[in-house]
């Protein structure tokens, strides 16, 4: 009997380290699990604000400030999310001021949103466009197309000589709204 003491001994320890180890893991499983949950009830509060920050501004603005600026501005919005549309308008302005268009490249980008929107990326048409006239008219042109397309934005102007005329090229950014947003954001309920 004495030969097994030593083994019984051991046999024990080892057993009594797996249980201790056991408890050791089943105590990390539920801080875990406790910080998962924490974390669950963290988002679901910061939906929560976040819906209500929606619901207080739309009760602050009224969707009739939406709608009007949807009627006011819905032509325009729609003209930016189509790259002919806006080649159309440049060429009639430029055309009504006898002004010769030497370059007009379309193309696309996306624009990061600001922090404040939960879109991530706005997509967006940039045109690279180029003009040759008299520096008045040219300027005029540059303002007919601000005055056109308020909510696109001018990213380069570079004036230079042209023989006896003056060349600007500028580069235009048209971000493309999604005008279905904003009439969903009008049909919110209000507090």
């Amino acid at each position: 009997m004495k030969d097994y003491l030593p083994s019984i001994a051991l046999f024990g320890l080892v057993i009594f380290l797996l249980a201790k180890l056991a408890m050791g893991q089943v105590q990390k499983v539920n801080g875990l699990r406790d910080k998962l949950a924490t974390a669950q009830t963290n988002v679901q509060m910061a939906q929560n604000t976040q819906t209500l920050k929606r619901l207080t501004l739309n009760a602050k603005i009224g969707s009739d400030d939406v709608q009007t600026f949807i009627r006011r501005h819905g032509g325009t919005l729609g003209n930016m999310r189509d790259a002919t549309s806006i080649a159309s308008v440049v060429s009639g302005e430029a055309d009504r001021l006898q002004l010769p268009i030497s370059d007009q490249r379309p193309g696309t980008r996306k624009l990061a949103a600001d922090g404040a929107s939960t879109v991530g990326q706005v997509d967006a048409n940039e045109f690279t466009i180029s003009v040759v006239g008299n520096f008045r008219d040219v300027l005029t042109w540059m303002g007919k197309m601000e005055d056109t397309f308020p909510f696109a934005r001018t990213e380069s102007v570079e004036f230079g000589p042209a023989d006896s005329s003056v060349s600007l090229r500028t580069i235009m950014v048209f971000p493309q709204v999604n005008i279905g947003v904003l009439e969903s954001a009008a049909n919110l309920p209000t507090l």
